[in-house]
């Protein structure tokens, strides 16, 4: 379940420590009907000015891995493959 964090509400401080925290989970910005994905800390200042806002808040949502991230169904494992051997 994603988290929220109210943007306004935090100083830079604080915003840096809870990215930090949140280090492996995907960092997403609300703003209304737009989003933007936050890879980093560093693009804060840019936004902060456009973003303090009532409405704006910070989703934490946890990264999902694709199911076969970097494997071929060719190059599968066995079960992957009904359970034949690559001939």
């Amino acid at each position: 379940m994603a988290k929220k964090v109210k943007f306004n509400e935090l100083s830079m401080v604080e915003l840096k420590t809870k990215i930090r925290d949140f280090e492996n989970d995907m960092v997403l910005l609300r703003m209304k009907k737009n989003q933007k994905t936050l890879k980093d800390f560093t693009e804060i200042p840019k936004l902060r000015k456009n973003i303090a806002r009532a409405k704006t808040f910070l989703n934490i949502k946890k990264k999902v891995d694709p199911p076969m991230a970097g494997k071929s169904a060719r190059h599968g494992t066995p079960s992957a493959l009904g359970g034949r051997e690559n001939a």
